[in-house]
């Protein structure tokens, strides 16, 4: 059989990763169009750009780079496919690109956050409440610091974390990256939860009819999806 047969073997047998490559597209599309909006929206107002704009506008740049990594994940690294399936040159492939794709996720997420706390901070000008936000963005950016710190150096030396046979085998130059991805997405789901509830109090507490209040609360919810 052909190289040119086998990858296209590869590629038919691989469903999953068409998935993935969709979803990754879809998305980039979706935030892409929301930013524009956002940003036309607020020159037909003739309101002026701010910091919450500017930072959600940054974090679209490692979004898209992260959407190139996937295809690269999917199309080199054979993400989606069972790790039989793969040849060693693939793993090597998917463990750099997931290397990479986790650092540009950090820097999205992190703008995100505080594009939002900054959102926030305008809409609320409350000294307490302002003071909330400033602790949120040190701890914001201090998750974005650790995160990339840890997946940077999660083999001694760095370059370890490519090579398929230490990764796997569970040895004691490489941290555990399960645990490195439970704790990123625990740490994360936290953050996030603090930041949807955040506004939740304060909207609780304005002197609102209770229907207005379950709007608003609906509302900032949709945020938390």
């Amino acid at each position: 059989m052909t190289d040119s047969t086998q990858a296209s073997a590869g590629e038919a047998g691989n469903p999953r990763g068409h998935v993935i490559l969709s979803v990754c597209i879809a998305c980039g599309v979706l935030e892409t169009i929301a930013v524009a909006l956002r940003f036309l929206a607020r020159k037909r107002l003739g309101a002026r750009w701010r910091s919450d704009d500017w930072l959600i506008l940054a974090a679209l740049i490692p979004n898209y780079v992260m959407i190139v990594l996937g295809g690269f994940l999917v199309a080199e690294g054979k993400a989606g496919m069972h790790k039989s399936a793969v040849s060693e040159a693939g793993v090597v492939m998917f463990l750099k690109m997931l290397f990479a794709s986790m650092v540009t996720y950090v820097f999205t997420v992190t703008l995100v956050r505080l594009s939002i706390l900054m959102l926030l901070r305008r809409i609320f000008e409350i000294s307490s409440f302002r003071v909330v936000i400033a602790v949120l963005s040190v701890i914001c950016v201090a998750w974005g610091i650790s995160i990339c710190c840890a997946n940077i150096f999660q083999c001694t030396p760095v370059p370890d974390a490519f090579v398929p046979a230490v990764v796997m085998s569970g040895s004691s130059h490489c941290i555990n990256l399960q645990a490195m991805f439970y704790g990123t997405l625990g740490t994360g789901v936290t953050i996030d939860l603090f930041i949807l509830l955040l506004p939740l109090y304060e909207i609780w507490k304005l002197h609102l009819p209770s229907r207005q209040k379950y709007e608003l609360t609906a509302i900032l919810s949709l945020g938390g999806l």
